[in-house]
């Protein structure tokens, strides 16, 4: 589209170009048979404004180009329509001025200048030797510009009669052999191997100086044998001008037609080497391949991956047939494919008799690339090797049912143990608890509760085990049901009013929770207990309850001697047991707060503790209210 664009605009420029030299040739014509005061006015005016349009032509040239020696040519050029546009000036709108002979001699010399310096720059680009010129062209076209130079001359010195005039005659005498001068030498430069961009420079000077070298001759004639032009040689001036206008203008149209090309060009081909360098350096296995999608480029990483030479599947591997036709409903991605959609399959195994040796686990994606016009130019697949993946994920499988396995052992035999452990409790305690009735020496009594006491911590350890076992199988199960809130605080803190402790609630009134009641009420007495048993008598324990609508806030504080930070929740683990001098007196398995926040997590709460050492402790809680959130 880029390319249409430029070329628009240079036939746009090149019709209106022929157009205004159409018109311009056409108004020169009619200038013939116009009055000399008209015609003399349209003359000057185009002999002062086609110049000084070349001049700002070969400035552009001079600062747009970057070749040094079209940089050379347009500042020659411009200098030498400098002088050329100032003695065109003087000459047409100053013309009073040439009734000085200073002044007419600065006008032709300024004319006779911008001769000198086009030769000499043209020269001096042929002295550079930098394009070959056959030694018989350069002979031939310096023979014929000696030959035409000794002619001219001749001609002239024959010829001169009136005497009054022959400083016109010298000065013209000087144009004609500048012009002869100048064609040879851009004839040598044009039949060189230049580029074709500095040779359309070098023929438009040719051209310029084969029209103007005809008007010199005729304004020479004019002077030596009173030869009548009319308004001839302005016409040809005027021609030879508007040419060398003609030229520059279509020279940098065509200029910036050829840089926006290059540009362009740079740029698809930038994207185009991106492109293979994104494919080429990518560490993922990637290939493009055509809209028939048949792989035209493929990378290093996919090479290995298939263990294949690029000359064995570039051309000869098809994505359609091997890969997406081969998965499930292939047809459907391939025709959603075709559509511009993705075709993404994160397993797929390519058969050991496609590519060469074993059989590959890939996650596949292909995409499609899409041209300026919004058609499809290309796919993409990025292919990934997911054997490791697979192997890695059975082995973790196959780990994780032997650690099941294991597992269900350990809980089989915590079980039975726990069992076997809690068979003999039972008539030790109920035995303990007879004797004591018949036994009267308070000696042996003594020594029956401290039986039963063990007894009972021995059967509570058991049962603790057993929950344990039961939580971690998934056999617990919430059994809800809605019941008051402050009846069971009040109950928990009567069975703790013997233990000397300040036991305080705040419920709100009538507040009913939707949950499992025997569960909650294990979570508030093991948070109670710990409280006592952590807190020294006589100091205070809260509980707090905050309905908030869709769940309930409950905390326990005390005002023992805190937790660490570092062990919040290590405190939550099982089998932990905090540090304590009465450790042996406490029926401690480490199990309390593990199974408090199993419970509490099984009803759909969480639980958390905030304390520093030596300020007590206070653990949240939280349950959803649930639809017995009713506050009477």
């Amino acid at each position: 589209m880029g390319d249409e664009r430029v070329n628009d605009v240079g036939i746009n420029l090149l019709r209106f170009l022929l157009i205004v030299i159409q018109l311009v040739v056409l108004a020169a014509i009619v200038t013939l048979f116009m009055p000399t005061s008209y015609k003399n006015i349209i003359y000057g005016m185009l002999q002062v404004l086609l110049p000084t349009l070349c001049l700002l032509l070969t400035l552009k040239i001079l600062f747009s180009s970057m070749d040094k020696n079209i940089k050379f040519i347009g500042l020659t050029l411009s200098i030498a329509l400098s002088f050329w546009t100032f003695s065109n000036i003087m000459w047409e709108l100053l013309p009073f001025l040439y009734k000085h002979d200073w002044a007419y001699l600065l006008g032709g010399f300024g004319w006779f200048g911008s001769y000198c310096l086009i030769a000499l720059g043209l020269y001096r680009i042929k002295r550079s030797g930098q394009w070959y010129i056959k030694p018989s062209n350069d002979f031939y076209f310096t023979l014929f510009g000696f030959v035409m130079g000794i002619g001219v001359v001749s001609i002239i010195l024959l010829n001169i009669e009136d005497s009054t005039r022959l400083l016109d005659v010298f000065i013209l005498m000087l144009y004609i052999i500048a012009d002869i001068i100048i064609i040879c030498l851009s004839s040598k430069l044009i039949m060189s191997d230049v580029k074709n961009e500095i040779k359309y420079l070098f023929f438009t000077i040719l051209v310029f100086f084969m029209i103007n070298i005809c008007g010199d001759i005729l304004f020479e004639a004019k002077y030596l044998f009173s030869y009548k032009a009319g308004g001839f040689t302005d016409l040809i001036y005027t021609t030879a001008m508007l040419f060398m206008t003609a030229s520059l203008i279509v020279y940098t149209t065509e200029d910036m037609k050829i840089k926006a090309l290059k540009k362009i060009n740079k740029k698809l081909k930038d994207t185009r080497v991106f492109m293979d360098d994104l494919i080429m350096q990518s560490p993922d296995a990637m290939c493009i391949s055509d809209v028939e999608g048949n792989v035209i480029l493929m990378n290093e990483p996919l090479e290995r991956l298939f263990h294949i030479k690029k000359e064995e599947i570039i051309g000869k591997f098809n994505l359609f047939d091997h890969i997406i036709k081969k998965s499930d409903h292939g047809t459907e991605h391939l025709e959603r494919l075709k559509r511009g959609e993705a075709f993404v399959m994160p397993y797929i195994i390519i058969n050991s008799d496609i590519i060469t040796g074993c059989d590959l686990h890939l996650s596949i994606k292909i995409f499609p690339t899409f041209s300026s016009d919004d058609q499809i130019s290309s796919f993409v697949m990025v292919a990934e090797d997911i054997s490791g993946k697979i192997k890695l994920e059975n082995d973790l499988q196959n780990v994780y049912r032997s650690l099941m396995e294991e597992y269900d052992r350990r809980v089989d035999f915590m079980n039975i143990a726990a069992h076997e452990l809690r068979t003999p409790l039972t008539p030790i305690i109920g035995y303990a608890e007879i004797l004591k009735l018949e036994v009267e020496d308070e000696r042996l009594k003594k020594y029956l509760d401290v039986i039963e006491r063990n007894a009972k911590r021995q059967n509570n350890i058991v049962n603790r085990m057993l929950e344990q076992s039961r939580l971690d199988s998934g056999k617990i199960k919430a059994e809800k049901d809605i019941f008051s809130v402050e009846e069971m605080l009040k109950e928990l803190i009567d069975n703790y009013r013997a233990f000397d402790r300040n036991i305080f609630y705040d419920s709100p009134a009538g507040l009913k929770l939707f949950s499992d009641p025997q569960k909650f009420n294990y979570v508030v007495d093991n948070l109670l207990s710990n409280a006592v048993k952590y807190s020294d008598p006589g100091t205070r324990i809260e509980i707090k309850v905050k309905n908030g609508g869709d769940s309930c806030l409950f905390s326990v504080k005390d005002e023992g001697a805190g937790i660490d930070e570092k062990l919040f929740n290590k405190i939550f683990e099982r089998f932990y047991m905090a540090e304590s001098d009465d450790y042996a007196e406490q029926e401690n398995t480490g199990l309390g707060l593990a199974q408090v926040k199993a419970y509490v997590e099984l009803l759909g709460g969480r639980i958390w503790v905030e304390s520093k050492p030596g300020q007590g402790s206070t653990f949240f809680f939280t349950l959803p209210a649930g639809i017995g959130d009713v506050t009477e």
